[in-house]
């Protein structure tokens, strides 16, 4: 069976088809953002199939996981993400942005992560930061982290432990002076 997006290329003349099939993120096909979003572009073939309007692409994605929306700026498709309500991890979540006049597509695997300092620290800037650590420490349980803000962290409705009797926590936690407050865990610790 011939998908619609190949239905529209084989349609069109000779010369365009070897530009839709360079049609991708110029990052790639994975994306990586810090904080609750990021922005993530392809450049646009210079053919009329492919206009200048982002009314004329449109995106896909799961909802529950993020929201995605589209702008077009200098010649480029820049897809917006950020984490929907009540995420903290996004890992490997494809998006896909649709060129509405031809149906060819381009997708980028999109995770999220923390930044890291000079020395090689993850930096915990809000309570999503402490969250992410949280949820994912299977892997961060010998890192090092440091805070650059006071974190509050009323925005989520509860907090699993960080580390557990079966994988305990053995890197560093620096406050630098700041402060976790509103911090309601909400499994029990075994600790």
């Amino acid at each position: 069976a011939v998908s619609d997006a190949e239905g529209a290329a084989s349609a069109l003349p000779e010369a365009y088809k070897n530009e839709f099939s360079k049609w991708s993120f110029d990052e790639g096909a994975a994306g990586f953002f810090t904080g609750n979003g990021g922005k993530f572009a392809l450049t646009i073939p210079a053919i009329k199939a492919f206009t200048q309007s982002a009314d004329d692409y449109s995106v896909v994605c799961d909802p529950a996981t993020l929201i995605a929306t589209l702008t077009v700026e200098g010649g480029k498709v820049i897809l917006n993400v950020q984490r929907a309500q009540g995420v903290v991890t996004v890992k490997d979540v494809p998006v896909t942005v649709i060129n509405k006049n031809t149906g060819l597509s381009a997708t980028v695997s999109v995770s999220n992560g923390l930044e890291k300092d000079a020395e090689g620290r993850y930096i915990i800037t809000t309570a999503y930061d402490l969250a992410y650590v949280s949820e994912n420490i299977a892997d961060l349980y010998s890192a090092d982290f440091i805070m650059h803000n006071d974190v509050d962290m009323s925005v989520l409705s509860g907090f699993a432990p960080i580390g557990t009797t079966e994988i305990g926590f053995t890197g560093t936690f620096d406050g630098a002076g700041h402060t976790i407050s509103n911090l309601t865990v909400s499994a029990a610790s075994p600790m």
